[in-house]
């Protein structure tokens, strides 16, 4: 599960997807261009999906045809790794990069609820909710859960995929 290729592609796409992150927020899609993050977002879900994709097939040519078992848990081994760099990107952002973001977060989420014309109550009940979410503990929580189940899931077919096109 852990060979020394899963362990590579693992930082390597741990690390596209912190360049990601920091560029964006360079970018400033973090802050005047937030309401473009969800589209932003997909960006980042088709690097992933090209990463494995490339990670897979260099695996495949480097060793010759894998069992889908063998693929899936180099895929998987690949996927843990990723799944620390998450956390650690994560980490990265909210103590250096953009340490102001939980209150900016909360604050956007204040004028939101403010534009909405709810009550000073609802207001203040949604604003806690805000910052109890828009955390670091939260956020490493998403990434690490995130990355396990898209990399799992990108593994498994990708598997499927490459096992198929080797029989067809």
């Amino acid at each position: 599960m852990f060979t020394q290729s899963a362990i590579r592609w693992g930082i390597i796409i741990g690390l596209v997807n912190m360049a990601w992150l920091y560029g964006s927020f360079y970018m400033g899609m973090h802050t005047h261009g937030i309401r473009s993050m969800q589209s932003v977002t997909v960006v980042a879900a088709v690097l992933n999906v090209v990463a494995y994709v490339v990670a897979l097939g260099m695996e495949t040519r480097r060793i010759g045809p894998m069992p889908y078992g063998k693929g899936f848990k180099f895929g998987f081994g690949t996927t843990l790794i990723n799944a620390v760099m998450a956390a650690v990107a994560q980490i990265g952002y909210f103590k250096v990069i953009h340490p102001e973001w939980p209150s900016f977060m909360v604050g956007q989420s204040r004028r939101y609820f403010e534009e909405q014309k709810l009550s000073p109550e609802k207001i203040e009940s949604l604003v806690a909710q805000s910052a109890a979410y828009f955390r670091l503990e939260s956020y490493m929580l998403q990434a690490v859960i995130s990355t396990l189940l898209i990399g799992t899931v990108l593994s498994a077919a990708l598997m499927l995929i490459l096992r198929r096109k080797r029989r067809g």
